[in-house]
């Protein structure tokens, strides 16, 4: 078995960041994204940097990050991703009632 090296890099600046980290030491923008308040705090300009940076992780197996992914897709309005998305998060945790609530916001198209 072979040990990956993940380096998280901020959505918003690009300085390298724990994942324990909730805001940005540089920036002070959120790092991980588990309300809709705090989804819709960040412009629609400044979610393509999020998409992106998300993307560069590859898959869903930090939870924070794999709801982080869904929040992002949903605010995009790609609801078939973040349906797919939730999906997963609840199949590897189905206790998280957050992912259910999302998910059915989804299902409705926002």
């Amino acid at each position: 078995m072979t040990a990956r090296v993940e380096v998280l890099n901020c959505p918003g600046c690009g300085a390298a960041i724990s994942i324990v980290s909730k805001n940005c030491e540089y920036c002070c923008r959120p790092i991980v994204i588990k309300t809709l308040s705090s989804l819709f705090s960040i412009p629609q300009t400044e979610l393509l940097k999020y998409k992106r940076s998300f993307a560069d992780l590859g898959d869903n197996s930090n939870k924070d990050i794999s709801l982080s992914k869904g929040l992002i897709f949903f605010r995009m309005k790609i609801y078939d991703l973040a349906i797919n998305i939730f999906d997963q998060h609840i199949s590897d945790d189905p206790s998280e009632p957050e992912a259910y609530f999302y998910r059915s916001l989804a299902m409705l198209r926002g």
